[in-house]
């Protein structure tokens, strides 16, 4: 039996939710060893983890390995036009009907996210 184009992609885009899902919680469990792509430019870290490794072990999947974009949208200083806050909210409460999870809880303090969105707003 033959799969249509569209379900093709239907079932494509569940496999890349799957994933990304999937990359959330591991990398909320500790992901030690995991090395950056990126230097760390903004002090700090989220549990065991520098933010660059946080980055790269839970966001990475969705915004890609630079920041570029992908499934998620790009997340370079250029792109974010919106305020802090407003970055700050999207990280603690996640996104509805899309799969970016609330930060807050999956277990992230304030202080974390103000870490991230610090270094969302650095050049990588």
């Amino acid at each position: 039996m033959s799969c249509s184009r569209p379900r093709a992609l239907f079932v494509a885009l569940v496999a890349l939710t799957s994933v990304a899902l999937l990359a959330s919680c591991d990398g909320m469990r500790g992901m030690q060893g995991m090395h950056a792509t990126e230097p760390d430019s903004v002090e700090g870290s989220l549990g065991e983890l520098s933010v660059s490794e946080f980055y790269q072990a839970n966001c990475a999947a969705c915004h890609g390995g630079r920041r570029q974009g992908g499934v998620g949208p790009p997340l370079l200083p250029s792109r974010l036009i919106e305020t802090d806050q407003y970055y700050f909210e999207t990280i603690a409460d996640g996104r509805p009907r899309t799969s970016m999870p609330s930060w807050s809880a999956l277990g992230l303090t304030d202080a974390d996210i103000d870490v991230l969105v610090e270094f969302l707003r650095t050049e990588p």
